[in-house]
Formats: C-alpha cells, structure tokens, sequence
C-alpha cells in the first residue's frame, strides 16, 4: 500500500569527509559548503555526492536513493565495500552505524536525521498549492496631520509560510518518549528546526512499506529553502496538539511549521 506524502528535507554545513569505498579513499565534498539529503543541484545533494563517490571508486552501476520507507539504500551491480573512518557525519546523516561489507546492496539501518515525512499532503497556510508563501512587505509608515501618510520601503518582501499537517501517527510525532529516534517530529524538531538549519519541502512522494524500493519522487521542483520561524515563540517548544476527535489517547497528533524563506546556498 503507498500513500502520497511532503518530505522536509534538512541540510548542515559541510567539510570535506573521506570515504573508502571499495578501497579507494573517496572524498565527500561540497562545492557550495553545505548539502542536503536530496536537492534538485547535484551539487548540493549529500545522496547524488555519494554516488559519484561511489562512481570514483570504480562501483559498478551504483545506485543512491531513499526508499518508501524512508531508509537511504546504496546498490551496485556488484559486491562493494564501505569503510567510514573519520567520514562520521556522512555515516550518520545517511542513517548507517557500521562499515559494510558482503553484499551488493545495503539499507541504512536508521532514517536520515535530514529527513522528516508526516505521512501525507501539508496543507500550507499562507498560500496557494506549489507557491513559497505568502510576502510580507518591509515597510514603516508614519502619519502626519490631516491624514498625510508617509510610507518608507526598507528592504525586500519577506516570504512567511505556515506548513500544516493533521493526525499524524505518535510513530512519526514521537513514539517512545523519552527516546528520541530518527524519523520523528520531535527528533527534526531538535536537531534542525530550533538550530535554524535550512530546509526545503520535496512535494507528493510515494511512500510505502518497501526497505528495498525508491520511494517515488522527483527532486525538482522543491519548496523552499527555509528557515523555521523562531520569532513565534511556541515553536521554541516542541509543539504538542493531540488531533482533533483523540484528546484523550496517544495516537494522532497536529503539527504546524510556521517557516520563512532563505537564499539559498551559493
């Protein structure tokens, strides 16, 4: 069974790591000093940098790609190894914990730490279906007598959006509190909304429950990038709202990102 869903896709600053991939040391670098997880550029994909790591390296017909359920899986056509050394935040942005060996695939056994999926559609609040948001003009206006009205620009528009989803599962809000896991709310809460990382929204993916399968999506086009929006001050606490019709249960849960546009990373 396979729903349609919006991916948050989170990204960090980036020093070059080195891989070795089937005993090749491998660089993992980043043209523009950060990556996400998934980007429309190449050059700003964690996942496409790994494949042509993994190209480098003489691997036959590699693959990179996240899978319906949400899990980074690497491929060949042959068997392959990869040891991380020092390289640990590929390792762990990519959801693996050990070095591989034996096999021509392998499925990193946690979700990325950059990938956050509610399961269905956001509703965005301040805009229509496919837009970054809603602007918001910077202005200061002033009146003077007889109703004059003086009115200065100060900058450029500011882009807001507010990203609503309802009833999520308690396995995608926070399942097993106070373990906090890869692939929850509170755990994308904690490690890229309050740290003010930038993300993008990847929209109507095809999740399932296959470990073995891509997940059906297209990079491009994207949302975003975004800041959370840290001025509201009830996101500086994880949000709680249990969904409507469940006050009184612990299954379902509604959650909204009020978020603001960013440049991107140049």
């Amino acid at each position: 069974m396979t729903a349609r869903a919006d991916w948050c896709i989170s990204s960090r600053s980036w020093v070059t790591e080195t891989v070795t991939i089937d005993g090749s040391p491998e660089d993992i670098t980043a043209p523009l000093d950060a990556l996400y997880l998934l980007h429309p550029s190449p050059a700003l994909s964690l996942l496409e940098r790994f494949k042509a790591a993994m190209v480098s390296a003489g691997v036959a017909a590699p693959l990179v790609f996240v899978t319906e359920d949400r899990h980074v899986r690497l491929e060949s056509a042959g068997v392959f190894t990869v040891s991380w050394g020092a390289a640990t935040q590929t390792r762990d942005l990519l959801g693996f914990t050990g070095d591989l060996a034996g096999s021509a695939a392998y499925t990193a056994p946690s979700r990325s730490p950059l990938l956050w999926s509610p399961g269905k559609r956001f509703t965005p609040e301040l805009a229509p279906l496919g837009a970054h948001g809603q602007p918001v003009a910077d202005l200061s206006v002033t009146f003077g007598t007889q109703g004059n009205m003086v009115v200065r620009e100060e900058g450029s528009p500011t882009v807001i959006q507010r990203f609503t989803a309802r009833t999520i599962p308690k396995a995608r809000w926070w399942d097993s509190p106070p373990l906090v896991t890869n692939g929850e709310f509170a755990q994308f809460w904690e490690t890229e909304l309050v740290r003010a990382r930038r993300w993008i929204v990847l929209r109507d993916v095809v999740e399932g429950s296959s470990s073995t399968t891509s997940a059906g999506y297209s990079v491009s086009p994207t949302i975003g990038p975004y800041f959370a929006d840290l001025s509201e001050r009830s996101l500086r606490r994880l949000p709680f709202q249990r969904a409507q019709g469940y006050a009184l249960v612990e299954c379902y849960y509604d959650v909204t990102i009020p978020a603001v546009q960013t440049q991107e990373y140049s």
